[in-house]
């Protein structure tokens, strides 16, 4: 029952699987570990209490993380496919794991997939890249940088020499009920309530560029910040 770990560490719930919120993101730790005494099946004990949680949350995120990865294209571990629990219908927006020494981002149905288990100890070698990778590396070790607020995650894989080699953002497509337009909400880049001319300088100074520089910039969430973005901020111009 992982004793010694619960003995040494003061953690929430019974310790070995809970859940706690900082700022815009609600967390949630599972035990994946094949001794767990609630089971590590999406329909024992822990796996309900983890739908029970997730369906009640109202923060902007919620990342789910544990040990064994559900999807991995290392060679040497590979993807634990027990873990491959109904995350994204439980309304999971990430899931974190490690076990295997790589760096992998991935996406399945929705729902973004990091396996990090880089940050120390022997790399793996990575197989063929299975269905949903994305990016995979395992040249050095490193870590990761998450940032996020209300409307945006951003995550950065940084090699040991503090070069980035990986970076993703996602961006929050849930918006609060309101009267006011979604394509006025999406207009005011900068956020203050307004749609002006500070809005028109972002959307310009990032014209061209992918939308992971600056996410908001990309008006109409279509994957290019273009002349389609500065024509909807127009329409919406308040002087």
């Amino acid at each position: 029952n992982a004793q010694p770990y619960v003995d040494y560490f003061g953690l929430p719930g019974n310790e070995r699987y809970y859940d706690f919120v900082k700022g815009s993101v609600h967390f949630f730790v599972i035990d994946s570990d094949s001794h767990e005494p609630d089971g590590t099946s999406p329909t024992g004990t822990q796996g309900l209490w983890l739908k029970n949680k997730l369906s009640t949350s109202s923060s902007s995120w919620k990342v789910v993380y544990f040990h064994h990865a559900p999807y991995s294209s290392s060679t040497y571990h590979g993807s634990s496919v027990s873990m491959r629990w109904p995350f994204k219908e439980w309304g999971a927006d990430v899931v974190m794991s490690g076990h295997d020494h790589t760096y992998e981002r991935l996406n399945v149905d929705g729902v973004s997939y990091f396996v990090n288990g880089a940050g120390g100890a022997s790399l793996y070698a990575l197989g063929t890249p299975i269905s949903g990778s994305e990016f995979s590396y395992s040249a050095q070790h490193g870590a990761m940088l998450v940032e996020a607020d209300s409307q945006t995650m951003s995550f950065k894989f940084y090699n040991k020499s503090n070069v980035l080699i990986d970076s993703y953002t996602k961006t929050n497509q849930t918006l609060p009920p309101t009267a006011t337009p979604i394509s006025y909400l999406t207009s005011d880049i900068d956020r203050n309530g307004t749609v002006n001319i500070v809005d028109i300088g972002i959307l310009i100074n990032n014209y061209g560029k992918s939308p992971t520089t600056n996410p908001r910039a990309d008006v109409n969430l279509d994957g290019v910040v273009n002349i389609i973005d500065i024509g909807i901020l127009i329409d919406n111009f308040t002087i």
